[in-house]
């Protein structure tokens, strides 16, 4: 709505309009599907790999994309088999590269825990390195 308001006032003042702010022209679930694609979703993903506890954002990510996707198939008359196949392989990928950093979160726990039980002592525990 923010961009469409954007838009609208670009009108008003007899500026050209944006490519994503023109209500009369953008399909919103359509542009909704390639902002999450394109900008939202790799920026997620590198948070995730950074900050694991952040991982139910992807999964919330994920079902927001997938209901941008049924939202653009209820209002589209005529789908193209290709496109909709081309949201669904998008969704598909954001679900596996979603359970692959929850994989990977789980391993690195677990090999932290199993350091901990080891002996060698929780990360906090652990000395800082001596720089020379």
């Amino acid at each position: 709505e923010e961009f469409f308001a954007q838009g609208d006032e670009e009108k008003a003042l007899g500026m050209p309009v944006g490519m994503l702010n023109d209500r009369d022209k953008v399909n919103r679930p359509s542009s909704q599907h390639g902002f999450i694609k394109f900008l939202v979703a790799p920026l997620m993903v590198v948070s995730v790999k950074v900050l694991p506890p952040l991982h139910p954002l992807l999964s919330q990510l994920r079902k927001n994309m997938a209901h941008w996707r049924d939202v653009w198939v209820q209002d589209t008359p005529q789908l193209e088999p290709a496109l909709l196949a081309q949201r669904d392989e998008d969704i598909a990928d954001l679900a596996m590269e979603a359970e692959r950093l929850a994989a990977r979160a789980w391993s690195v726990a677990n090999r932290l825990s199993s350091a901990s039980v080891k002996g060698l002592g929780t990360v906090s525990e652990t000395p800082e390195p001596q720089w020379s």
